[in-house]
């Protein structure tokens, strides 16, 4: 057997990772974030208005999110029809991807700020909560756009004239490059940079101390009463909840950000990225799916740590698994019609 050689390997790992495990999590993350929408509109899951829009806009940003990186990295390594028009769509799709991650994680940190208030400071003016948590999400949204508005003219799509070595024979090739804004050095430096801080350290630091923060004042709450309220006991579930989508984010945003860290050390001491080692092409790579994977699990926290959750799917899904039966009965079952033509010539 050959030995593998350093590409064969990246090869090797960014089709198990990211031609395989991605658009199976993607999969299930998209429909189980479309059931989390769904539930979020429920009266009965108890709610404050706020909180559960954010939850929504999370759910949305995390669809929008997987459905870029199944077009992004899959879609290349699956499809060869697909990869004819990658070059052409990939300077759109990336960016918009970005913004859906941005509004991802800083959804996360809405929620973490609009529990905080809730728990720490319920007297002081939440001016967040405003119009039922949609001037959270509006700031979210333009943030998320203005951030990554310059990643929009970071690639662009030429075609170049290549030439065949054995047949002589000229040929056109549509190939995806940086633009002259990316090549730039000063830039370069600036964007990894910021990204590593609003991407990653900024997140991850603000999202552990305000979960600290809830943490430590609901267990103060709960030793001064003996007695713990029905609101407390939701405030508690919500904390869980939040506990989980946080721990979750923290430990698969974690490798994008050292690798983050890692670039701009480069960037500061070099100008440009020196060394590309392999363990950093296979940490992309899996940072790759550990972000699928923020993205898609958030059902699966909300269905463990939230019972009022756990119930609304319970009494929606048979509904749903009976409408489906119900119209496979009726597309296999045969048309009237139909039975009358075919009987037409014996009975003749």
């Amino acid at each position: 057997m050959e030995e593998c050689d350093d590409s064969c390997l990246e090869v090797q790992w960014s089709f198990w990772l990211e031609g395989v495990a991605v658009p199976v999590i993607a999969a299930f993350g998209i429909s189980g974030n479309v059931v989390c929408v769904f539930v979020f509109n429920q009266k009965s899951v108890e709610l404050k208005p706020s909180f559960s829009n954010i939850l929504k806009c999370l759910s949305i940003f995390d669809s929008l999110f997987l459905i870029g990186v199944t077009l992004l990295y899959p879609l290349p390594i699956l499809s060869s029809a697909y990869s004819s028009i990658e070059p052409n769509v990939t300077p759109f799709i990336l960016p918009l991807t970005q913004i859906a991650l941005t509004g991802s994680v800083y959804s996360v940190l809405a929620v973490a700020l609009e529990r905080y208030f809730t728990i720490c400071k319920p007297f002081q003016y939440n001016l967040g909560s405003l119009l039922d948590g949609f001037l959270y999400i509006l700031v979210i949204v333009l943030f998320s756009f203005l951030y990554n508005l310059a990643r929009f003219f970071e690639y662009k799509t030429v075609v170049e004239t290549e030439i065949d070595p054995v047949t002589n024979a000229s040929y056109d090739v549509t190939k995806l490059v940086y633009t002259h804004l990316r090549k730039d050095p000063v830039y370069s430096t600036v964007c990894i940079l910021l990204n590593t801080i609003v991407m990653g350290i900024f997140p991850i630091v603000t999202l552990s101390v305000l979960n600290y923060k809830i943490l430590k004042k609901m267990k103060m709450a709960n030793q001064v009463h003996n007695r713990i309220a029905t609101t407390q006991r939701r405030d508690g579930a919500m904390t869980a909840l939040l506990s989980g989508v946080v721990l979750v984010l923290v430990l698969c945003h974690t490798p994008k950000t050292i690798i983050n860290m890692y670039e701009s050390y480069q960037m500061l001491m070099w100008g440009s990225l020196k060394y590309t080692p392999l363990w950093g092409r296979l940490v992309i790579k899996i940072s790759h799916l550990l972000l699928t994977v923020s993205s898609a699990v958030n059902i699966i926290i909300y269905s463990y740590k939230d019972m009022k959750f756990r119930c609304v799917i319970s009494s929606f899904l048979p509904k749903v698994l009976a409408i489906i039966r119900l119209h496979c009965c009726r597309r296999s079952k045969p048309d009237a019609s139909s039975i009358e033509l075919t009987q037409l010539p014996d009975d003749v």
